[in-house]
């Protein structure tokens, strides 16, 4: 008997999840009412408040939900060395902003200017620091830079181009993949550990 309850809930949370989807990606974070999502998803305000408390955690559980029909990755992956480490990064981050809705969240958060937005998926950019500080630790990884601005290359690399270049990749998936393996290969040559 709690199982159709169960299944409903999780329908509405749905509903919910792409009714604020759609908001979000046209008027960002600031821009929305959580009103205006009760509307979207024909919802009262009470029940969009009782699944999501406020504003910020449906933004964050929008994201997830994107992400997690987007994910690429094993969701507990850690790499043990630079080119697996690397390989993996490029890859997932060039497959996740090749979404048209991620990349638009994206930028919509990065107007926003708030770092609370940015929630944590499983292989999220805040985690990489600790995976690179590891592969550092182990030296496989240049140690001379620091794990932060590491990280920073990394992701201004990967995703830079999708954001930038978006329609270039659209019409020359080819552009893309060569793209790909030249900013793996670049990395992999930059990050190295020095010789001894």
């Amino acid at each position: 008997m709690d199982t159709p309850l169960l299944a409903k809930g999780e329908q509405t949370r749905i509903t919910i999840l792409n009714a604020a989807t759609e908001i979000f990606i046209v008027k960002g974070f600031d821009g929305t009412a959580m009103l205006d999502i009760a509307k979207q998803a024909g919802v009262n305000s009470a029940l969009l408040y009782h699944y999501f408390d406020n504003k910020k955690n449906l933004w964050k559980a929008v994201k997830g939900h994107i992400f997690n029909q987007c994910h690429t990755l094993p969701p507990t992956h850690v790499a043990t060395n630079l080119e697996e480490f690397i390989t993996t990064i490029v890859n997932h981050h060039m497959r996740l902003y090749q979404n048209p809705t991620v990349r638009r969240l994206l930028q919509w958060q990065q107007l926003e200017n708030d770092e609370t937005l940015q929630g944590t998926t499983d292989f999220s950019p805040k985690l990489w620091t600790t995976h690179i500080s590891k592969l550092q630790q182990r030296q496989l990884i240049r140690h001379d830079w620091p794990a932060e601005a590491i990280k920073i290359l990394i992701h201004s690399m990967t995703c830079g181009a999708l954001l930038n270049h978006v329609n270039t990749f659209a019409k020359h998936p080819k552009k893309l993949q060569q793209y790909q393996n030249i900013i793996t290969t670049s990395l992999m040559q930059l990050l190295a550990p020095p010789s001894r």
